[in-house]
């Protein structure tokens, strides 16, 4: 491990200021959730954690199972962009941006439904979003069919969503 240190002093509400070249050379950003670590010979290790990753790795195994007991598409996004997609026709959305009305739904922490033209495969859609979120995290369980769902399968999806989130709390 390469050492690159600068020594800051800590103010009285116990705040520590990154240095802006350390920010920018790791693209934090205000607001960007920090993990602190006590090693154990008493030093510390100020990390960044990838909420996307967490969110795809307590999720997708879930996602799966709702894809192939509903015979729906479903998808999980965070408020930016799709991360983790089963779906039979779009499996090539990952990493490309979601919609303006679905983040900022998700950034309200609100359900959403719309019909919806999907960009990919250029086919209208109704579109279902029920946000997960916790203290630091958002995102969205999402699912896509050509036809209204039923109230007792968005009621499934619904409670998922809120199984995802707690489940965050543990891992």
């Amino acid at each position: 491990m390469k050492y690159t240190g600068v020594i800051r002093r800590v103010d009285d509400l116990g705040r520590l200021v990154i240095p802006k070249e350390f920010r920018k050379m790791q693209k934090i950003k205000a607001g960007d959730p920090l993990e602190i670590c006590l090693i154990e010979d008493g030093d510390m290790i100020i990390r960044r954690v990838d909420l996307s990753a967490k969110l795809v790795n307590v999720g997708k195994n879930m996602v799966s199972e709702l894809h192939s007991t509903l015979q729906l598409d479903v998808f999980l996004c965070d408020a930016e962009k799709f991360l983790f997609v089963k779906s039979d026709k779009l499996k090539d959305i990952v990493d490309t941006p979601i919609s303006g009305d679905l983040s900022y739904s998700i950034q309200k922490r609100k359900d959403f439904a719309s019909e919806t033209n999907v960009p990919h495969i250029n086919e209208s859609r109704y579109c279902y979003s029920y946000p997960i979120y916790t203290e630091d995290l958002y995102g969205s369980l999402v699912i896509l069919s050509l036809e209204k769902i039923p109230d007792y399968k968005l009621k499934i999806v619904q409670m998922l969503s809120r199984i995802i989130a707690s489940n965050l709390h543990s891992f």
